[in-house]
């Protein structure tokens, strides 16, 4: 019986979860009790890049993320490349499609679900800004 080498796929592996932790940029901050910094901040580079293409019509490289929990402080900030995010997107809006308390949670923000399929073509700019309950969160491509 011949011995297969490991190795190879060893490699393939960690070069994989190197390759895409890389890519993840992920920041969490705790007992943040003043956020607006953080987002005047992302405000102001969404209005860079939007005042750079107000047609939105340039492709896009990344999304972003800023999430801020007034409960605990919590801030979130992360950025993922498009290329990756998109089969999480649409993984999502499969799962969201088969869940009817995933729906109503959709239809509750007013948006159509199945319109994330397209979220590419919005070029760089703003996508979601919502405040609830002292929480708030702000998503927008680069």
């Amino acid at each position: 019986m011949r011995r297969t080498n490991p190795f190879p796929k060893i490699a393939l592996l960690a070069g994989g979860v190197l390759v895409f932790s890389a890519c993840l940029r992920l920041q969490i901050n705790r007992h943040v009790d003043d956020p607006r910094p953080y987002f005047d901040r992302a405000y102001r580079e969404i209005e860079r890049l939007e005042g750079a293409d107000p047609s939105r019509g340039r492709g896009i490289r990344e999304i972003c993320l800023l999430a801020h929990d007034a409960s605990d402080g919590e801030l979130v900030r992360a950025s993922v490349p498009f290329w990756l995010f998109l089969p999480v997107l649409e993984a999502g809006v499969e799962a969201v499609d088969c869940d009817p308390e995933a729906r109503e949670w959709a239809g509750r923000y007013g948006f159509d679900h199945r319109a994330l399929h397209h979220l590419g073509d919005f070029g760089p700019g703003l996508v979601v800004d919502i405040r609830e309950d002292g929480d708030h969160v702000l998503v927008w491509l680069r």
